[in-house]
């Protein structure tokens, strides 16, 4: 194992390691990293004036990565392989991590599209991945899936639309736009005039970019844990769900 501790920074233009990377530092930069193993490079990164490192940016040539814990409010991680595994990913602001077939974007600070293949957002920081492939699993809201990529998401219960959420299938959200239109026109009456309604279905890129705008009638994405993504709602547990 390559251990490296450093109070303010690290840098390294290229490094090779056989089996796993240990770093503590607050700003890590790695131009190029190379993995001589057999199985997965372990990278785990964290902060060494606080728990969690300011900004990471590391390029690694490795089939796969696997990080125990990756606690850094800002990271770019670029890999030519297509197996990544963030086991606990903390402290996250930002993390941009694109493998040889997929861009994966975590913004937690900006929701709006990122251009990404598929876009995360999780507003205690904390979550974890699994990207294989243009598979992904994770415990994190699902914001936007670009088609052709799968996001596998835990805890999801059929039944969570009867209480105020969105289902991913269109006849679900027909009944939560029939719904929300109903509760509109008996508040508001006729005279409050017409009503927008924006359903959000992150595969949609209209919903991912913002296009539609965020007044009246808005929507917010859905945590498929069952909690709308400003927080309200029940957690509750059930199966596992595909996009």
């Amino acid at each position: 194992m390559l251990t490296l501790r450093s109070g303010a920074s690290v840098h390294l233009d290229e490094v090779v390691a056989s089996d796993a990377m240990d770093i503590a530092s607050q700003y890590i930069g790695i131009a190029q990293g190379r993995y001589t193993g057999d199985d997965a490079l372990t990278l785990d990164v964290a902060g060494s004036q606080r728990p969690a490192a300011t900004r990471v940016e590391a390029r690694f040539d490795s089939p796969a990565i696997v990080s125990r814990w990756l606690h850094s409010n800002d990271t770019t991680l670029t890999m030519t392989g297509t197996d990544l595994m963030l086991e606990d990913a903390a402290y996250v602001d930002v993390l941009r991590a694109t493998t040889g077939e997929a861009a994966i974007v975590v913004d937690n600070l900006d929701a709006s599209y990122a251009g990404a293949d598929v876009q995360l957002r999780e507003l205690d920081r904390a979550f974890w991945l699994t990207q294989t492939g243009r598979q992904t699993r994770t415990d994190a809201y699902v914001v936007h899936a670009r088609p052709g990529y799968r996001v596998i998401v835990p805890n999801y219960y059929e039944d969570h639309e009867e209480e105020g959420n969105v289902d991913y299938t269109g006849t679900s959200a027909e009944r939560h736009v029939e719904r929300q239109l109903h509760e509109t026109e008996a508040t508001e009456g006729a005279a409050a005039g017409p009503t927008r309604v924006v359903v959000p279905l992150p595969a949609l890129p209209e919903f991912a970019g913002g296009a539609a705008g965020q007044d009246a009638g808005f929507v917010p994405p859905v945590n498929l844990q069952g909690r709308p993504a400003d927080g309200g709602g029940q957690e509750r547990d059930g199966d596992e769900r595909t996009l």
